[in-house]
């Protein structure tokens, strides 16, 4: 029996109340400051994201790299939105 097929015999009722206390207790992600985020789609040096052969992995991990004119990140002129954000804070 596999996970999923266990998870299907829990009644409806307990699944929900499972559910609600995994989601009780996660922490919600940060939003983005407003001012940061104008910020940075106003940066004159933000570029277009990188191609695939540019890339340091497939983009899965939430690291899709773009282009930066004033050489920003960890290898100059490739960044993260994080390191935009990071940047314009």
């Amino acid at each position: 029996m596999t996970a999923l097929d266990a998870w299907r015999l829990v009644p409806h009722e307990e699944q929900l109340a499972r559910m609600a206390a995994v989601l009780a207790t996660t922490e919600a992600t940060p939003s983005i400051d407003p001012a940061v985020r104008d910020r940075v789609n106003a940066c004159a040096d933000r570029g277009s994201v990188l191609p695939i052969s540019m890339q340091d992995d497939c983009g899965c991990v939430g690291r899709e790299l773009s282009e930066c004119r004033a050489s920003q990140g960890k290898t100059p002129g490739r960044v993260t939105l994080r390191d935009c954000l990071e940047c314009k804070a």
